[in-house]
């Protein structure tokens, strides 16, 4: 059986395509250009009197600045009025079009009746045309009803006019958005029980504010022990300022956009958790706690009587259901994965969406020989990847470490090695998902336990990439491997506790981190 190549694909630089685009550079140089001269001219003039402006001479400034004109606009030209009927009319009317344009464009989406395409090329050419068109018109209108010298009723008209004028635009802006979220969350809502009405304010509804204003999470894998460390290593400091890896992953992760984070950890230990790291991080990012219950399965099943051992990174992942409801990075708690990780991340869930039968992952690569440890062995699940860097399948090497001069894997604890190419791509669980996960995961946990309760019924583990491989396999999914140049560090064993304090001192002599990370944020 021919053997799959495991290696690492590099984007090169193409002086031809570039070249291709360079008219369009160009162009988009020179409007930024005259974008900011146009707006510099203006924000000067303003600090010039009127007189100067007319004259020509708004740049010169012969009599000074004159900063007295924005209290004079503000105070003496009705400004501040201004102001608070614009910030009125616009939250009123975005509230507005939201309740009105979603339930329009999830029905335009999602059922199918005669008049379906006919409104939604109505509202298409409806956007068309150009609303200073129309203004004219309707004040000529709304003039002729008598409505401007009624205060009350001339502002509610207008927010009215406001809302209309924008629902083509919304409409079609969020039917695009429901045309791209999976079904399956409608079929596992009607399976329950949910009339459509239901399903859709429950459920459709909030998923939807991704699209309008949700932000991406950070889920922290946090609730196992390390067993080769011999402790719990994730509450374990690792500088003289008493920063523990997480630490340092919050850092980034703020610093990258995310605004909430979630833990994953056991109810035990939660008492020491919120010790360590909870209730301090609290002050700098929105912290929620969720827990990894060995007892958490569905109905229907029984925990074997002599279990302990979690059920694995799939089923800690599925523990954040009902606390995330959006897109989401996912990290272990005793990982440093940098900076740069971070914010591919929160960039690559903030631009992509799943689409209709498609969802569309990420996960953060490394090089393999800046994930390694002189002090044993490392089990890292090495990419092999297609030439747009999607994720093709991730080989398992349970036994990799630094062999000959180079790495190698062994299967057979040490009497044969199999060598791994140089600047090999492997994932360290670093993974963005939208929300489409969880409901997979929870589809597919009954199957696991059908299949592995009965042969290894202590140890079996339902593992996030496991799940991620059927989706690939099925087609339902897309994977892009965003490759980061930073170097990992953990703490897989005691002894490599010295060496990553080491290397975090090195990062903040760099730079890169203050001495003490949340003293700037106090």
């Amino acid at each position: 059986m021919a053997k799959t190549k495991e290696k690492e694909t590099h984007r090169s630089f193409n002086l031809k395509q570039e070249l291709k685009l360079a008219p369009g550079y160009i162009i988009i140089l020179l409007w930024v250009i005259f974008t900011i001269v146009l707006l510099g001219w203006v924000f000067c003039a303003s600090f010039s009197t009127t007189a100067e402006i007319f004259q020509g001479k708004a740049l010169k400034f012969e009599t000074g600045l004159h900063f007295e004109n924005y209290a004079k606009a503000w105070n003496g030209s009705g400004v501040a009025g201004f102001f608070g009927n614009s910030l009125l009319y616009s939250v009123v009317s975005c509230v507005a079009l939201i309740l009105v344009c979603s339930p329009a464009a999830y029905v335009l989406s999602r059922f199918d009746f005669i008049a379906n395409k006919f409104i939604q090329t109505s509202f298409v050419s409806a956007m068309g045309v150009p609303a200073i068109m129309v203004v004219l018109p309707l004040f000529s209108i709304i003039s002729g009803m008598g409505i401007l010298n009624n205060i009350p009723l001339a502002k509610g008209t207008l927010i009215l006019l406001y809302v209309g004028i924008n629902v083509p635009y919304t409409t079609i802006f969020l039917l695009t958005f429901f045309s791209n979220i999976s079904k399956t969350y409608e079929e596992a809502a009607a399976i329950d029980g949910c009339p459509p009405m239901k399903t859709f304010w429950k459920i459709m509804f909030p998923m939807a504010q991704s699209g309008i204003m949700k932000k991406p999470v950070l889920v922290v894998m946090a609730a196992g022990m390390g067993s080769r460390y011999g402790g719990l290593k994730q509450i374990d400091p690792i500088d003289k300022e008493g920063h523990i890896i997480m630490d340092f992953s919050i850092y980034d992760a703020v610093k990258a956009g995310f605004e909430k984070v979630v833990f994953i950890i056991k109810k035990e230990n939660e008492e020491d958790f919120r010790k360590a790291i909870g209730d301090r991080l609290s002050k700098q990012i929105q912290v929620a706690y969720v827990f990894q219950d060995l007892h958490n399965i569905p109905e229907g099943y029984e925990v074997p009587a002599d279990r302990v051992k979690p059920w694995g990174t799939g089923h800690a992942v599925l523990s954040c259901i009902g606390e995330v409801d959006g897109p989401f990075a996912v990290i272990n708690a005793d990982d440093y994965y940098g900076s740069h990780a971070f914010k591919m991340a929160y960039d690559f869930l903030t631009e992509n969406q799943d689409e209709e039968e498609l969802y569309k992952y990420m996960m953060v690569g490394y090089k393999l020989e800046n994930t390694l440890t002189d002090n044993g062995h490392v089990a890292r699940g090495v990419c092999v990847t297609d030439e747009n860097d999607h994720l093709i399948k991730i080989n398992e090497r349970t036994h990799i470490e630094k062999h000959n001069g180079g790495t190698a894997y062994t299967e057979d604890d040490g009497a044969t090695w199999t060598m791994l190419p140089e600047g090999s791509t492997v994932s360290m669980n670093m993974w963005g998902f939208s929300a489409s996960i969880l409901t997979e995961l929870k589809a597919r946990f009954a199957a696991f336990l059908d299949e592995n309760l009965n042969k290894n019924p202590l140890k079996c583990e339902y593992f996030l990439p496991f799940v991620v491989d059927e989706l690939l396999h099925e087609k339902k999914a897309t994977v892009t491997v965003l490759k980061s140049e930073d170097k990992w560090y953990g703490v897989t064993y005691k002894d490599d506790k010295p060496f990553v304090m080491a290397a975090i001192q090195n990062l903040k002599d760099q730079g890169l981190y203050p001495q003490n990370l949340w003293e700037e944020n106090k």
